[in-house]
C-alpha cells in the first residue's frame, strides 16, 4: 500500500485496472487534466516522501493512491482514522460508471466522484461505516453512472466544509 500518513477507510471499486493519475498541474480554475493515457505521471507517484497533492474547492490533500487492484480493494478499511487533510485517490484508465462499498470502514466518508476533465460531477457526502455484523451481500454500494476517471474520499464533511460542489474543477500539484 503507499502510505502518505495514516489514512483510514475504503471500499472495493468496481471497473477496469487502475492507472497513474495525471500530471502535476497548479490549481487553476481552467486547469484540464490530460488523459493519463497522453501523459503518465513523472513526478508524482504518491510514495511517503513523495506525496499526491489533491486541490479541490478550498482544500488542499496529500492523498494515497490506490493505484493497483490490491490497493484498490483495501482502500482505507481497517483503519482507525484519516488525518483532516488527507484522503485516497483512484485513477482508473478510462471512464466508466464506478461503485465503491464501506466493507471493513471504521469511519464515513465523503465520497468525490471526478470525470476525464478534472471536474467533480457527483458527491456523495457522508457514506456511513457499517453495521460491525454486516454481510459483504448487504453492504450498500455508493455508485456515480457517469463516466468516472477518478475519485477522491475524504473524512465525512470535508466536501462541505471546503466548498467542493459539482462542478468545482480538481488540480494536482504542490501544497
Amino acid at each position: 500500500m503507499c502510505g502518505v500518513g495514516t489514512l483510514a477507510v475504503l471500499l472495493t471499486a468496481c471497473g477496469p485496472e487502475v492507472v497513474t493519475p495525471p500530471p502535476i498541474l497548479t490549481p487553476a480554475p481552467e486547469a484540464i487534466a490530460p488523459s493519463p493515457l497522453d501523459s503518465p505521471l513523472t513526478q508524482t507517484d504518491a510514495t511517503p516522501g513523495n506525496p499526491l497533492i489533491v486541490h479541490v474547492g478550498a482544500g488542499t490533500f496529500t492523498v494515497e493512491v490506490a493505484d493497483d487492484t490490491a490497493e484498490r480493494a483495501a482502500g482505507l478499511s481497517g483503519r482507525d482514522f484519516l488525518a483532516q487533510d488527507s484522503g485516497m485517490w483512484f485513477a482508473y484508465l478510462d471512464s466508466g460508471p464506478r461503485s465503491f462499498w464501506m466493507r471493513g470502514m471504521r469511519f464515513p466518508i465523503d465520497i468525490v466522484w471526478i470525470d476525464s476533465s478534472m471536474k467533480v460531477v457527483g458527491i456523495t457526502k457522508n457514506a456511513p461505516v457499517p453495521l460491525p455484523d454486516a454481510l459483504t451481500n448487504d453492504l450498500p454500494h455508493y455508485t456515480h453512472r457517469g463516466p468516472i476517471m477518478y475519485v477522491l474520499e475524504i473524512n465525512a464533511g470535508l466536501a462541505h466544509d471546503w466548498n467542493i460542489e459539482v462542478g468545482t474543477l480538481v488540480a494536482l500539484g504542490e501544497k
